[in-house]
């Protein structure tokens, strides 16, 4: 499927048949739209394994942690991803231990946990995403079953929880 971004533009840096070598408006206009707007805070892993986890916020401006959020988590588990939502009010976090995962969603307003979710029944996920839209998370699991789909020829469950 296609999608129009903006109107035709010459000087676009994507646009093989016209001169543009460096990134234009609407280039911009795209990235944005599927990938979401910069944002001036970083979040990375400071602890991955649990029981104490735990994911910072870091602000890129004034180059200081404004922040550190703990994760509930058993001893067993590990933090497997880590996804802003392009509109930016959520981080999310995917955990994992050898017989279940859950994924949990941080309010970067206030750095702090808006909720967990864990699967039902315990399935390993293996991949998370969200929507450029921020409205769905899609989950991707190897356990084969009625619903599986096919990524690059591995069949994988595709799950969708409402952000």
């Amino acid at each position: 499927m296609d999608t129009t971004v903006g109107a035709w533009d010459l000087e676009s840096i994507m646009n093989y048949f016209g001169q543009g070598e460096v990134v234009s408006p609407t280039d911009i206009e795209m990235v944005q739209q599927f990938y979401g707007k910069p944002s001036d805070v970083l979040y990375y892993m400071t602890k991955q394994k649990g029981p104490s986890q735990e994911i910072s916020a870091y602000d890129i401006v004034t180059q200081k942690e404004i922040g550190a959020i703990p994760l509930p988590a058993n001893s067993q588990s590990l933090i497997n991803r880590v996804i802003a939502s392009p509109d930016g009010k959520r981080v999310y976090v995917l955990n994992s231990d050898q017989y279940s995962s859950e994924v949990a969603a941080i309010d970067t307003d206030t750095n702090t946990i808006a909720y967990v979710r864990a699967n039902k029944p315990a399935i390993l996920i293996d991949q998370l995403e969200v929507s450029p839209d921020s409205k769905t998370l899609y989950l991707l699991s190897k356990t084969k079953s009625s619903v599986s789909q096919s990524f690059c020829g591995v069949p994988k469950r595709v799950m969708r929880w409402a952000t």
